[in-house]
């Protein structure tokens, strides 16, 4: 994902945390290292955060992987490069 596309996710979800693939490749993954293999990973505040990111997204036809805890063992947090990640664990309830 180049840098322009991340710099734009960044104007677009400006109160929200977002990783690059750099910044994730340096945190603890958990069970399986494929949970951050993806080129972004944003964790929205609120459910206007959540329908921002999945706006983008869909605009700019990037596959977008949704994520917990990433404490199952099924592989269903597995992300690859050019997905992003929508950490839902800072969605307020």
């Amino acid at each position: 994902m180049s840098a322009s596309l991340i710099a734009a996710l960044r104007a677009a979800l400006p109160s929200t945390t977002i990783w690059d693939a750099a910044e994730l490749a340096s945190r603890d993954p958990g069970f399986d290292a494929r949970n951050f293999g993806a080129s972004a990973l944003v964790r929205p505040r609120d459910v206007e955060g959540v329908a921002a990111l999945v706006r983008f997204c869909a605009e700019r036809g990037i596959s977008l992987v949704a994520q917990g805890g990433r404490t199952g063992l099924a592989g269903g947090a597995a992300t690859s490069q050019g997905q992003i990640i929508c950490d839902l664990g800072g969605v307020a309830p």
